[in-house]
Formats: structure tokens, C-alpha cells, sequence
């Protein structure tokens, strides 16, 4: 009988995928994970038009993604993650109309992302993080109803934040993380109500943070350090019971509540999870040129005891802080407001 499914995984084949496999055009699903494959990938996957999951990642596989992939109308799954691919992503992928998970991230895929891409509809996740894409997003994405996260982290894409991506009610995460985003946070984002993470650390974002962000009740982390962000704390971003971390530049200004970390680090020990106590009025916060005002302890206790996410717990509540960094001892510390 003809093969209707393919799955290879974690084989050391260290060969190259042969373009027979145009020959398989019975076949639907198809896997070759972690195979050690190089090459390129043969233009004649195109020919396999019933499949609807190709995977093959963490791969060595070289070259430019083909057009002919773009055919392939029933593909339900794509996944090509973490591989050394190079060119652009094609735009007849735009033509994948039932596509609903992409997964390229880990490549050195370059140039704009297509517009066509941001008009499938029934697509829930794009991963796109660790290329090297450029241009803008397409205010497009706004069409994307379904979609629950939009992973672009690390890459170099410009341009403003388009306001149509406020639009996304199912979307969870958004991470732009180090990218070269301008302009503000679109007040839109209020509107994305299902968000539990927002992540838009290194870009060149400008302006306040949004009070409409204060919205967003399932909110449990937000990031937006290595931007120039202005202004204050919105009050209402102060009372989302679920925000367990809140992470800005010195230029913004304000306490943090008692009840959210921050990853502002201790600056001897460097730790990894943090309360932020804001730094007196009168005293040197860090800075580039080194000088700096500890304001941050560290208690992994804490976290390790912190069970259920939605009862978030003061750092008063550990009897293992005692007013010190517990990484490396120094102080003092203490939740909330500085004495």
C-alpha cells in the first residue's frame, strides 16, 4: 500500500533529503526531527499535496525555503524550526489558507514578512523568533482572529506597532523582544483580553505606558525594559491581581507593588528573580557608567513555594529574605516602599 505518515525522530542520518520524495503523494503527515539532515529542502515537497504536517526541525538543513512548499493548501502544521536556513519567507505561503501553526524560529531567515501571511485566518501560532527579518508588520495581522501567540523575538524588525493588533482577542503572548520597534505602545492593546504575556524589551518604543494596559485582568507579565518609555506607572497596571512581574526603565518612574518581582537585579550578585524596592528620591539609581543604587533582593525560596499563580505572595511573607539579598547578602532590603 502507498505510506500515508512518515515519522523519523532523534536517528543520526546525516544525509540529505532525496528528491524521490515527490514520489510520496499519498503521504500526510511527515517528521524528521532532530535527524541530522543536511542540504537543502527538495522542491519537490511540493508535489505532496495531501499533507497537512510537515516537521522537520532542529535539523542542519542549508538554502532558501521553496515557492513550491507555498502549494501545498492543506498543510495544517509547518514546522522548520531551528535549522540554518537563509533567503526570505515566501509569499506564497500566503496561500496555505487552513495553515494554523508556523514554526520557523532558530534560522537566518531575512527580508520583510509577507503580507499574505498576516491574512490566514485560522492561524493560532507564529514563530518567528532568532532570524533576521526586517521591514514592518502589516497591519494585516489585525484579520488574524484566532491566533494565540506572536513570537518575533530577536530579529530586525522596524516600523510602529500597528494599532489592528488590537484586534487579536485570543492572543496570549505577544513577545517583539529586541527588535527595532519605534514609536508608542498602541493604546489598542487594551483590547487584546486574553494576553498573559507582553513582552517588548530592546526596541525604541517612546511615550507612557498605556493606562489601557491596566485592562488586560489576565496579565501576568510584562516587559518593556531597553526601550525609552516615559512617564509613570499607570495606577491601573498597579492593580492587576494576576501580574506577578513588571520590568521598565529608570525613566519610568513610581513603586512597584509589593506583591510583583521584577527583574531589575541585585547589581553585585546578579540574580535571576527579584522584588524591586524603588530607589529613594535623593539616591543614585544604576546607570551605564557604573554608578548605580542597589534597590533589589532575590529569594528563591519564595518562588519555589509560590504554588498557585493566582495568589501572588508578598516577599514579607518569607521568613528567609530577613531585609538581605539572600544571594549574596547584602542590603538592606525591604518589600515595598524604602525606609
Amino acid at each position: 500500500g502507498s505510506v500515508e505518515s512518515l515519522t523519523v525522530r532523534y536517528k543520526d542520518l546525516d544525509g540529505t533529503i532525496s528528491t524521490s520524495i515527490g514520489l510520496l503523494t499519498e503521504v500526510n503527515r511527515l517528521e524528521y526531527e532532530e535527524c541530522g539532515l543536511v542540504g537543502t529542502i527538495p522542491s519537490e515537497f511540493g508535489l505532496l499535496s495531501k499533507l497537512t504536517l510537515l516537521n522537520i526541525d532542529s535539523n542542519e538543513l542549508t538554502g532558501t525555503i521553496p515557492t513550491e512548499l507555498g502549494y501545498l493548501t492543506n498543510m495544517i502544521e509547518f514546522d522548520l524550526d531551528f535549522n540554518k536556513l537563509t533567503g526570505t519567507l515566501p509569499t506564497e505561503f500566503g496561500m496555505m489558507t487552513v495553515l494554523m501553526d508556523l514554526d520557523i524560529r532558530g534560522n537566518k531567515l531575512s527580508g520583510p514578512i509577507p503580507s499574505e501571511i498576516f491574512n490566514l485566518a485560522q492561524m493560532t501560532m507564529l514563530r518567528f523568533d532568532d532570524n533576521m527579518f526586517s521591514g514592518t508588520i502589516s497591519s494585516e495581522i489585525g484579520s488574524m482572529e484566532e491566533l494565540q501567540g506572536f513570537l518575533l523575538a530577536n530579529n530586525n524588525v522596524t516600523g510602529t506597532i500597528p494599532s489592528e493588533i488590537g484586534q487579536l482577542k485570543k492572543l496570549t503572548k505577544l513577545n517583539l523582544r529586541n527588535n527595532n520597534f519605534r514609536g508608542s505602545i498602541p493604546t489598542e492593546i487594551g483590547l487584546m483580553s486574553s494576553l498573559t504575556t507582553i513582552d517588548l524589551r530592546g526596541n525604541a518604543l517612546e511615550g507612557p505606558i498605556p493606562s489601557e494596559i491596566g485592562s488586560l485582568t489576565n496579565l501576568r507579565e510584562i516587559r518593556l525594559e531597553g526601550n525609552k518609555l516615559t512617564g509613570t506607572i499607570p495606577f491601573q497596571v498597579k492593580l492587576l491581581q494576576r501580574l506577578a512581574i513588571l520590568t521598565f526603565d529608570d525613566a519610568v518612574v513610581g513603586s512597584i507593588p509589593k506583591d510583583i518581582k521584577t527583574l531589575h537585579p541585585c547589581r553585585l550578585c546578579n540574580g535571576q528573580s527579584y522584588h524591586m524596592v524603588p530607589p529613594a528620591a535623593d539616591k543614585e539609581i544604576y546607570h551605564e557608567n557604573g554608578t548605580f543604587e542597589i534597590n533589589s533582593f532575590n529569594c528563591a525560596m519564595l518562588l519555589e513555594q509560590k504554588q498557585d499563580p493566582d495568589q501572588l505572595i508578598s516577599a514579607n511573607a518569607c521568613e528567609f529574605i530577613g531585609g538581605n539579598c539572600v544571594v549574596c547578602g547584602s542590603g538592606p532590603f525591604q518589600d515595598g516602599t524604602p525606609s
